[in-house]
Formats: C-alpha cells, sequence, structure tokens
C-alpha cells in the first residue's frame, strides 16, 4: 500500500518527468491498485486527473464510475476524453447515459471518445444516435460512430446499410468505409 500511495504522488506531483513510467508501474501493480487509484480519481483533477484515468481505464473497475461521471463534466478536454474512455470500458448504465450526452460535447475528440465508449461497450440501445454521428463534421466522429455501429453488430450494421442511401455524402461515405472493412479490422 505505501509503494502504491507513493506512485499516486508521483502520478498527482507537475514536476514527475517520467508519467508514463508511473502509469506502467502502477498498471503491472493490477487490481490491487483499484481502491487507492479510485480515492485518487476523487481528490484529483486536471492532469493528474487525466493520467490517473488512463490506468483506470486498463483495470476497468466500476467502482471508478462515479469519478468518471463526475471528471467527465470538467472543462479539460483532455480529463473529458479519458474519463470517456473509462465509462466505455467501465460499461454500466450510468456511463452510458453519460457518454451518449458527451455525443453532443463541443469537442469533436470528446464526442469521438464518447462514440467509442458506446460501441466498446457494445450499447445498441445508442445505435440511431450513433447513426446520426455519421453525420458529424468532424471525420474523427463519424470515423468512431462508423466503427461502434459495426462492432454492435446487427442493429449498428443495420444502420449503416441505410446511411449507405443517404443523401449526406459524409455519412453514406463513411458507412461504405466501415462496412469494407474486414471483421477483424472494425473491431480493432
Amino acid at each position: 500500500v505505501t509503494v502504491i500511495s507513493a506512485m499516486l504522488t508521483l502520478l498527482a506531483d507537475p514536476a514527475t518527468q517520467a508519467r508514463f513510467a508511473v502509469q506502467n508501474a502502477l498498471l503491472r501493480m493490477g487490481g490491487v491498485v483499484a481502491g487507492p487509484l479510485a480515492t485518487f480519481l476523487e481528490r484529483h483533477t486536471g492532469r493528474a486527473a487525466e493520467a490517473g484515468l488512463r490506468v483506470a481505464e486498463s483495470l476497468a473497475e466500476p467502482s471508478f464510475g462515479p469519478a468518471a461521471l463526475r471528471l467527465s463534466r470538467t472543462q479539460d478536454v483532455g480529463v473529458r476524453i479519458a474519463a470517456a474512455k473509462l465509462l466505455g470500458a467501465v460499461g454500466d448504465a450510468p456511463g452510458a447515459e453519460r457518454l451518449i450526452e458527451l455525443l453532443n460535447d463541443k469537442d469533436s475528440s470528446v464526442r469521438a471518445a464518447a462514440a467509442q465508449g458506446l460501441g466498446r461497450m457494445q450499447h445498441w440501445k445508442a445505435a440511431s444516435l450513433l447513426a446520426s454521428c455519421l453525420r458529424d463534421s468532424a471525420w474523427r466522429v463519424r470515423r468512431a460512430a462508423g466503427l461502434a455501429l459495426r462492432s454492435i453488430g446487427a442493429p449498428g450494421v443495420l444502420f449503416l446499410r441505410r446511411a449507405l442511401k443517404e443523401d449526406d455524402a459524409f455519412a453514406s461515405d463513411m458507412a461504405q468505409q466501415v462496412l469494407d472493412l474486414p471483421a477483424a479490422a472494425a473491431s480493432a
């Protein structure tokens, strides 16, 4: 526990140059980190929270959900992206609801992370919303939405096939690109 506390202190220290090494060390410790990391996420914001969220995403413990929900509402774009990714990894109902809200975020990277998270959790109920994201002005959002629809399975593929017939060139082009991908590439 002392080692974990020391690592989390280094993660929060703005002077830490090797933040990646600290994140890597925490990941190698495994599930024993979950409790202290959940507490860390409840108490930190900004760059420290973003680094902690990245570690938490790999562990994907349900105990991280409340902190991810809170941090998904911050002004810091990097933190919102990391929180969206964690919500997708945890995959619970409150996280899915928040990811649906984040599909309307003002930042395209956050919208893309939200779409990716919904695809990761295979949240088929969001398929129609993801299909509407195929018309987004940002390519990364269209791509994430298309891949998310493909990962959802049959309902998502149905929406992609419908998008092929749309007048919106963005939607039809992305749907075609995603449907043309081999199955292994589409799940990446």
